[in-house]
């Protein structure tokens, strides 16, 4: 959403849209790193949640549910009945993929190299690439 000083018209404006697209058939409204959303935006998301019981779309929403340095509101899924919501967390990257994102960016790495970077990254694909 964004922010032009009129939230309220330009989430009717957004609903609008939603309601516009699923009459045209099923919708996949997917959302990525919704913790960064701004206030608006996560309003209008809640509210579109409660209210699309009765339109083929299905929101999608990524959410970091772990925060080492600023703390954050609650997350989206928990300001929603738990009727509304199906939560999928994510399992840390495996050894294994970590150490093929380790040889992509630095392919003549030692193993040596590679695995204490592995180690590092501790599971965190975020981490991970901000090491690497």
């Amino acid at each position: 959403l964004a922010s032009d000083g009129d939230d309220r018209g330009s989430a009717a404006r957004q609903w609008r849209l939603l309601r516009a697209r699923a009459a045209e058939g099923p919708l996949l409204l997917a959302v990525d790193d919704v913790h960064l959303a701004d206030a608006a935006s996560r309003s209008w998301l809640r509210e579109a949640v409660r209210r699309i019981d009765r339109l083929p779309v299905l929101i999608v929403v990524s959410e970091r549910s772990q925060y080492d340095i600023d703390a954050r509101p609650p997350g989206l899924a928990q300001s929603l009945p738990p009727s509304l919501v199906r939560t999928h967390t994510i399992e840390p990257l495996g050894d294994t993929a970590a150490t093929e994102l380790v040889r992509a960016a630095f392919p003549a790495a030692g193993p040596h190299w590679t695995a204490e970077c592995v180690r590092a990254g501790a599971g965190s694909p975020m981490l991970l690439h901000a090491l690497l």
